[in-house]
């Protein structure tokens, strides 16, 4: 994020993002609402979604007290219905004349369960919720993003699906599909000037807060699971990549996928105590 210091030491935006206007689906809690936060704050026009009307009402709250509502507006919307997909962006479009951002960030969730026993239910529902909703809102956003010379998506996939974790077998089929879809928008849409890239982010939600304050010794595993000790802030991490991949700077920039995780792909091989043994000969 690109900042100067005001007097009392915090962080002024710097409006990088004005003039721009952005999407968010999934954008009134955790690392969506952080994204929405991040845009906002660089005087970026949000228009976000949920499917709790009550959720909204209470982003639509938090962000009038932080002076931004002016920039926000709030649509309830199911990622899993076409129509609302399809809504979300014309509404965009209709209110500010330009869509220049999009980030594909809802999912829903389901129990963890073997693969052999999940039910195709929960697999119909992941890839609704994920790679549908990825599909629809993308196809829904590339003619406006066309006829105006350009503009930016990013997508979300997982490090669960990377690495193949266990017990999340249709979320992680899921994730990987939208990581595919990625690659193949960024090698079409690339002569429109459209860039599309993938984020696998590891962000500390009201979810993961929770479960880390009742479970401390959860923290304490992730904690040392991961290099930088930490799990990501929604907002000043997560959705600094967010403003980094949605500006001019990145317009060289596609169908990549980016780990904002801390390092925790980077997953240990060897346990520390091997540092310093030679290696069989």
């Amino acid at each position: 994020m690109h900042t100067q210091v005001q007097s009392n030491g915090k962080a002024k935006p710097s409006g990088r993002c004005s003039g721009q206007v952005a999407v968010v689906t999934g954008g009134t809690q955790g690392i969506g609402k952080g994204i929405v936060l991040a845009l906002l704050k660089e005087d970026a026009k949000v228009v976000f979604c949920s499917r709790s009307a009550h959720k909204g009402a209470a982003m639509m709250a938090e962000l009038d007290e932080l002076g931004l509502a002016s920039g926000a507006k709030y649509l309830r919307a199911d990622v899993g219905d076409k129509a609302d997909v399809e809504n979300i962006v014309e509404q965009a479009v209709s209110s500010y004349g330009r869509l220049d951002v999009l980030v594909n960030n809802a999912q829903s969730f389901n129990t963890y369960l073997s693969i052999s026993d999940k039910p195709d239910e929960h697999f119909d529902i992941s890839l609704r919720t994920g790679l549908y909703a990825t599909l629809w809102a993308m196809r829904a956003a590339y003619p406006q993003m066309k006829a105006q010379g350009g503009g930016r998506i990013i997508n979300f996939c997982s490090i669960n699906s990377v690495t193949g974790a266990k017990y999340s077998s249709c979320y992680n089929a899921n994730k990987e599909a939208i990581r595919g879809l990625t690659k193949t928008a960024a090698r079409e849409w690339g002569v429109d000037n459209i860039t599309v890239n993938v984020i696998a982010p590891a962000g500390l939600t009201e979810v993961a807060k929770t479960w880390f304050e009742s479970t401390p010794a959860a923290a304490e595993f992730v904690k040392s699971t991961v290099p930088l000790g930490r799990t990501g802030d929604c907002e000043a991490d997560i959705g600094a990549l967010i403003l980094g991949l949605a500006s001019e700077e990145a317009g060289y920039i596609t169908g990549q996928t980016f780990f904002a995780d801390g390092g925790l792909f980077l997953v240990n091989a060897l346990p520390d105590g091997v540092a310093g043994m030679e290696m069989p000969q």
